[in-house]
């Protein structure tokens, strides 16, 4: 979405109700449109002997023509039920020595050492968390200008990096140690991994990287795919114009399979929820860096996984962010 707000202040002529073209609807008026969108439906019978359906059609339509309501399928699937012997059965493992060692060792995968990076040290932030929070926007236009590996290391750190330990005694005698993590996830399992594609940043090839939070480190992909290649895989016009301009694109990759053997299909509300948060955190550090970002929604699934070397069920991308300096 391009640009088209700006921020500014009211002037005296606009400020308060009811002032010429600035006149905004009654509280009441508003209430009672929404109530009448909302509260009638259309039955629509052509609905069932139409091929092409609109997001808005098929909300406006659901229950008619027999379409699949996979969303709500998921909402229903991933509710907690009380009484529901199966979260016992399937979380209880995870408490023994051998589920805590397994836990411990989570995201441990060696990589050739060909194809590890380093980073180095993080930049001190330059905004206290207040006022980051307060001046975070979603930025569009960037000033195709590189970014420092230091400032990507930093957001990446903020995100999701491991911030402490915490040491949990065995039953069997013993104890393992568990990493903790800037951003929260469900029984310390890491469902989402960061990505990153650079698209200017120092040092870096024009490949995709994985970014190992154990090693502080980021392992280069094994497919030799251009980095910019994610431009390619946008379907929208204006986000393709100012990601053209950015550092870089980080890639919010989910393995399901990873917190649903223990939570089940709720595991999936646990996965978007760590992803959001993660999310967050990156936004914060770019701001406080004195960089932009924004979010962005429009990247063809099957072709970021090409891309990034994933086969997109078993390792599946999640979301996205565009982080660059601030044109």
């Amino acid at each position: 979405m391009p640009d088209r707000f700006a921020e500014s202040k009211l002037s005296g002529d606009e400020k308060g109700v009811g002032v010429g073209k600035y006149a905004e609807p009654s509280r009441t008026e508003v209430l009672r449109s929404l109530a009448i969108a909302n509260g009638y439906r259309t039955w629509q019978p052509t609905v069932t002997a139409t091929g092409w359906r609109s997001h808005g059609l098929t909300h406006r339509t659901l229950g008619q023509g027999g379409a699949p309501r996979v969303a709500e399928e998921f909402l229903l699937a991933s509710r907690m039920k009380r009484g529901d012997g199966r979260v016992q059965d399937s979380t209880r493992p995870y408490f023994s020595d051998t589920g805590l060692r397994a836990v411990s060792l989570i995201e441990c995968e060696p990589a050739p050492s060909d194809r590890i990076v380093g980073l180095p040290q993080s930049l001190p932030l330059g905004k206290p968390l207040e006022e980051a929070m307060a001046a975070r926007r979603s930025r569009r236009q960037y000033a195709a200008q590189p970014l420092e590996l230091a400032e990507l290391a930093t957001i990446l750190r903020t995100a999701c990096g491991i911030s402490g330990r915490s040491r949990v005694r065995l039953n069997g005698g013993g104890e393992v140690s568990l990493p903790l993590h800037t951003a929260p996830t469900g029984g310390g399992l890491c469902p989402v991994e960061v990505h990153v594609l650079p698209l200017r940043v120092t040092t870096l090839d024009d490949v995709a990287y994985r970014f190992d939070r154990r090693g502080e480190v980021l392992v280069r992909s094994e497919v030799s795919h251009s980095a910019r290649g994610v431009l390619d895989t946008c379907i929208s016009p204006p986000d393709r114009a100012h990601m053209a301009d950015a550092g870089a694109v980080l890639i919010m990759v989910g393995r399901p399979w990873r917190t649903m053997r223990k939570y089940g299909s709720r595991g999936l509300r646990f996965m978007f929820l760590e992803a959001g948060a993660i999310t967050q955190n990156a936004h914060l550090a770019a701001e406080a860096l004195g960089l932009g970002s924004v979010e962005c929604g429009s990247l063809c699934d099957d072709e970021l996984h090409e891309l990034l070397g994933v086969d997109g069920l078993l390792q599946t991308y999640v979301h996205a962010v565009i982080v660059g300096r601030k044109g």
